[in-house]
């Protein structure tokens, strides 16, 4: 094992591994076509970046996190505020806190790390189906495993006589009107007539829901 081997795991050793080196694909080009040295180089260099940017996200989801509690309730759209004043999206801030949550429900060491780098179409699917998928996450599974649950899950077909009771998360509740509203204040000059008019009886039926 030559040097630069050696220091990664030094390295490793004094500080928490969130990344485990095995999760990263090395296989492109890049990574090797030149000699053994430069390649390991590289390839050192490519996980560090990607330790820093899983680290700076869920940090992000941490402290988005933690603004909706201290504000999620708040009357005057601060939250929305808060996001917007910084330059976010809000879809954006949703999966870092999406991220973030998920990182924290799951025990497994080599669950988590994946979760730290999974690509944002496999957390959204993971997310729109929490139960089916946290299970597998808590005992462990490898990264081919889940995508391959993540694949043949979307190809189930419906089963429309099935009586089961539907949960909606209330943080995903607040955080799509959240969203609603942000774009509702953006496009509302460039609406017709005819679009604030369907515009309207939407929020009129929404309402009726919410009043029950």
């Amino acid at each position: 094992m030559n040097e630069l081997s050696n220091a990664l795991q030094s390295r490793q050793k004094t500080q928490k591994e969130i990344i485990k080196r095995e999760h990263l694909d090395f296989t492109q080009e890049a990574f090797n076509e030149n000699d053994q040295s430069t390649n390991e180089f590289l390839k050192i260099k490519a996980y560090e970046l990607v330790t820093i940017s899983s680290k700076a996200t869920l940090a992000l989801g941490r402290i988005f996190t933690e603004v909706f509690e201290e504000l999620g309730n708040n009357r005057v759209g601060t939250y929305e505020k808060f996001i917007k004043e910084l330059g976010y999206n809000v879809r954006t801030v949703q999966r870092y806190r999406a991220r973030y949550e998920l990182y924290n429900k799951v025990n497994n060491e080599d669950s988590k790390s994946l979760i730290a780098i999974l690509p944002v179409k496999y957390l959204e699917k993971i997310m729109s189906d929490e139960e089916h998928y946290l299970p597998f996450l808590q005992v462990g599974i490898t990264k081919d495993e889940l995508v391959e649950k993540i694949e043949q899950n979307k190809q189930l077909p419906l089963v429309e006589d099935k009586q089961e009771e539907i949960v909606i998360s209330s943080n995903l509740v607040k955080d799509l009107l959240l969203d609603l509203s942000m774009k509702a204040e953006e496009k509302e000059k460039e609406l017709t007539n005819k679009e604030k008019l369907k515009l309207k009886k939407l929020l009129e039926e929404i309402e009726i829901i919410l009043s029950k």
